[in-house]
């Protein structure tokens, strides 16, 4: 974006919002209780520190024109959020050259297993959506719902608060049971579906296909889209099961195994530069 810029914060613990401690790249600073860390005086290290700042504007200088934009891989499980704070700085790497492109790589994987730690253990917690949509999986596959039937409403809350009761029942920190209304909201906010009511008569409900789109955007499942007629919607394909290509190569990524090619076979389609 042509606002964005990159800013330094500094402190002991701060109350950050999660959406802004989810855009940022966190370094912990220790205490050097046992004296052993080098003096960093500032009226020590002011002249070297004058001279990297001299030379990092001369590097940035030279590769302003060629970074924007640039492609860059990234390790499996740096998506989304983590994605778009980690790709600006594999880009530095890339151009930077030697190694710094695998010391980037290096940290975003530790990124990726801390965050990953840090949501098994409690301690970060997902927005009620992603809750919901990853509950509604698992309630849609335990559950005796037929694929193509109209789910109704009460039946999909009900079925929520037996599967997860800590989170949607009277006990939960919202202080009371999840409802047929706050359910719609919910929904309506994570996917932009609405409940149905074919015919116009009987109650409302949800189709399981409703909420396949969102499910594969989220990495919930790896069901691959099969292409749809002009003017409709691509239907659920098969999952490989053996999740490997063609060629014998693992698929280690929700990207590969929805497009049923490893990154050798996919570079191979690619036009020649």
């Amino acid at each position: 974006m042509s606002v964005f810029a990159p800013v330094v914060m500094a402190g002991n613990y701060p109350k950050l919002p999660d959406d802004t401690k989810s855009r940022c790249l966190r370094i912990l600073l220790m205490p050097d209780l046992d004296g052993t860390v080098e003096d960093s005086d500032w009226e020590l290290i002011e002249d070297d520190a004058l001279e990297l700042a001299a030379r990092i504007q001369v590097f940035a200088t030279t590769v302003r024109g060629d970074i924007r934009g640039l492609k860059v891989d990234l390790p499996d499980g740096c998506i989304s959020r983590m994605k778009e704070k980690w790709r600006p700085l594999k880009r530095v790497a890339v151009m930077a050259g030697g190694r710094w492109p695998d010391v980037c790589d290096k940290l975003i994987r530790e990124s990726v297993a801390e965050l990953a730690a840090e949501r098994e253990a409690g301690l970060r917690n997902l927005p009620p959506g992603m809750v919901l949509l990853r509950d509604l999986h698992e309630v849609w596959d335990d559950s005796l719902f037929k694929d193509g039937d109209l789910v109704p409403t009460k039946d999909l809350v009900s079925n929520l608060i037996l599967h997860n009761p800590e989170y949607w029942g009277a006990e939960s920190s919202y202080g009371k049971p999840l409802t047929e209304t706050r359910f719609g909201k919910l929904v309506a906010a994570a996917t932009r579906e609405t409940s149905r009511r074919p015919g116009g008569r009987g109650g409302r409900g949800f189709y399981r296909r409703q909420f396949e789109p969102s499910w594969r955007r989220l990495g919930i499942t790896n069901t691959p889209v099969q292409p749809g007629a002009p003017g409709y919607p691509g239907a659920p394909g098969a999952t490989d099961k053996t999740g490997k290509c063609a060629c014998g190569n693992p698929l280690p990524s929700m990207e590969a195994r929805n497009l049923g090619k490893c990154r050798p076979c996919r570079d191979k389609g690619k036009p020649a530069a």
